[in-house]
């Protein structure tokens, strides 16, 4: 809503106005049973608002597992037009930022690239992978070299004496003249005519908080798992020595650009199954009240949840000592009572726990641990056979790297081990414990690489269709 020239209580006075109006018109127009989980928080939607009129460049952050899902068609086309009606045509001012790409094959990466540069034709699209948190690689990342070429390239308006100026984003890839205007810029609403300022937006679970960490090369904003941990903007300014090929360690101060970290917010969508939502990471597992429904509809898309928990020895009924008939059907139910015995999730009275489990196996699938449930773009349905195999290939390709990394870990902690036990003379009957318990660990890890396991034994990559784009409007 407009602000010019009023005073700050009839602003949020009219915002709060403008917001209660909106949300009752969603209501009014669409069935709820049909309306997904959206954010009726009004404080977030002002965090949006604020973050809208400050920002010149806009990333959005989609997930690569199913990215026109976290892509708001509304946000897109509000700032588009609103930029054309600033500058004309030409680059404007909006990078899509694909990111967890190392949870995909390249291959499906590629394919979603391809896609977005047909339907969005201008937009640059920027495949990106967070390092590790740790690795001594985060300096030196290709995602953030792409990212900041990218950048460069877009366009910005600014107002100079009343003016509206265009000016190419690589202006501004230079020193700050005074650290003094930091302070004051903070409360600047407007964008400001010397400052670079990006934003990140997009739902929560995005990783959006991790891509400005990795683009800094160290930790600046706080980031978790847990979707919707990030609650009002943050700004940074990135310093020289982060600019890319230009730039060099000796480089001290800071640049001229701000990068925006905005909180995820979802809006609303039609016809959108609650399982795909909590899924995807737009609807809090924390909140469900049954989730073995969302176990389900992954079982039924062929997620083989039981041959990559490797479930089958744990079916046993403990209160007849007996184990379940090999022709029965796993449900959802046996699946979580499973997983709760291998776990040892247990009641005070020995019974296992299967919601706990439950919990457990969607919030691996929701942050890709093990298991990645993904989309294929539209018009590549019938490519979904090469795909699967290509698929598998890549996951045992992974998965053989995993085992050899793990060999080396593993001789090189014997070693240390060995060596520590002639320092202090220990005998051999700890040295046996301990190679136990390294094996039995290995069994329970749950880190393995990011794929959908088939439920007999083998690695199926499950890939799942996006809707045609006849249906981009519900999105809306």
């Amino acid at each position: 809503p407009s602000w010019v020239d009023l005073p700050q209580e009839a602003v949020l006075k009219r915002e709060e106005e403008f917001f209660t109006s909106w949300l009752t018109g969603v209501y009014r127009a669409h069935d709820r049973k049909r309306l997904n989980f959206f954010e009726h928080n009004f404080e977030v939607w002002r965090q949006i608002w604020r973050t809208t009129e400050r920002a010149d460049v806009f990333l959005f952050v989609l997930d690569v597992r199913m990215p026109l899902f976290h892509l708001s068609l509304a946000l897109f086309r509000f700032l588009s037009r609103r930029f054309e009606g600033e500058a004309g045509p030409g680059p404007g001012n909006i990078i899509f930022v694909v990111n967890k790409v190392d949870m995909v094959p390249p291959e499906f990466v590629e394919l979603w690239s391809q896609y977005f540069q047909r339907r969005f034709p201008g937009v640059p699209v920027v495949p990106f992978c967070v390092p590790k948190s740790g690795s001594a690689h985060l300096q030196d990342t290709p995602s953030v070299s792409a990212l900041l070429a990218a950048l460069r390239s877009r366009r910005v308006t600014k107002r100079s004496d009343g003016r509206l100026l265009v000016r190419r984003a690589e202006e501004f890839f230079c020193a700050r003249r005074g650290q003094e205007e930091v302070e004051e810029e903070a409360e600047q609403r407007f964008r400001h005519p010397r400052t670079l300022t990006v934003a990140l937006m997009g739902d929560p679970n995005m990783g959006k908080s991790s891509v400005i960490n990795a683009i800094f090369g160290k930790k600046v904003v706080s980031s978790s798992a847990t979707p919707g941990h990030t609650k009002h903007f943050q700004t940074h300014f990135l310093p020289l020595n982060r600019l890319g090929d230009d730039a060099s360690e000796s480089d001290e101060g800071l640049s001229n650009l701000c990068f925006m970290d905005s909180p995820g917010i979802v809006v609303p969508k039609l016809d959108v199954p609650r399982s795909v939502q909590v899924v995807f990471g737009s609807y809090r597992i924390a909140n469900l009240r049954e989730p073995y429904s969302v176990l389900r509809w992954l079982m039924e898309s062929g997620v083989g949840l039981v041959g990559r928990h490797k479930l089958d020895k744990y079916r046993e009924c403990q209160e007849h000592s007996k184990p379940l008939s090999i022709d029965e059907p796993w449900t959802p139910l046996s699946v979580c009572e499973a997983y709760a015995r291998k776990r040892c999730f247990f009641t005070k009275k020995g019974a296992p726990e299967p919601y706990r489990a439950a919990n457990n196996i969607l919030r691996d699938v929701l942050n890709g641990r093990g298991v990645v449930a993904f989309y294929l773009p539209p018009g590549c349905e019938g490519q979904i056979g090469s795909m699967r195999e290509l698929a598998q290939s890549w996951v045992r390709e992974k998965e053989d790297d995993s085992d050899d990394e793990k060999d080396w870990e593993g001789e090189g902690a014997k070693r240390r081990h060995e060596a520590e036990s002639d320092v202090l003379g220990e005998g051999d009957s700890d040295e046996d414990e301990d190679e136990d318990e390294d094996e039995d660990d290995e069994e329970d890890d749950d880190a393995l690489p990011a794929a959908v396991h088939g439920g007999k034994g083998g690695n199926v990559f499950q890939a799942l269709f996006s809707d045609s784009e006849d249906d981009e409007d519900d999105s809306d």
